[in-house]
């Protein structure tokens, strides 16, 4: 290598900026929801799940990327439930990606506003639908470890589209998720 090759290899390495620091995060929810729909006469539904998972119309695994302190993340929370049975089936699969912005992320407890876009599969061995759903929530958390994750609670509206294939009317979900992160 020339010395001049080197030099100029050198300059350039010493003059980068290094990158953001960038930590991965997976976790849970415990979730409370009560869900309603538009139609008259079709009544309301309490759900508790640990996890949260697809019967519930609700995502129970997150998997995050975030900055070093996950005061900015991108997230994926789905779920999966899939019963086979005498050459029968049932498939749930709920998936939302987001965006969750948390307020003050250098405090051990600090308050985070989220929303988020995505779909839910649903259907048997003759037919199935997908809709598509979205939602925000409103929630706190504290950091704990070492900064190698959290505890955290939200307060969370999600709407689900119909699916008319289904007989299945559009949803709207309030509900409180208790979880936790684990961070790299």
């Amino acid at each position: 290598m020339s010395r001049v090759a080197f030099v100029c290899a050198a300059i350039v390495l010493l003059a980068a900026r290094p990158a953001a620091s960038v930590s991965l995060g997976v976790g849970s929810h415990l979730g409370f929801g009560y869900l309603w729909s538009n139609h008259t006469d079709t009544g309301t539904i309490s759900i508790l799940a640990w996890p949260a998972n697809a019967i519930g119309y609700q995502p129970g695994l997150r998997l995050a990327i975030g900055d070093a302190r996950h005061a900015r993340e991108l997230f994926v929370d789905s779920s999966l439930l899939l019963i086979d049975e005498a050459g029968s089936t049932v498939s749930m699969l709920p998936v939302l990606a987001g965006y969750q912005h948390t307020v003050w992320a250098a405090h051990r407890n600090a308050p985070f506003a989220d929303i988020g876009i995505g779909f839910y599969r649903e259907g048997g061995s003759l037919r199935s639908a997908t809709s598509t759903s979205f939602g925000a929530g409103l929630g706190l958390r504290h950091v704990v470890g070492e900064r190698h994750g959290d505890v955290r609670i939200e307060a969370r509206y999600d709407r689900l589209l119909g699916a008319t294939k289904l007989g299945r009317p559009l949803l709207n979900t309030f509900g409180v998720r208790i979880g936790f992160d684990l961070w790299s």
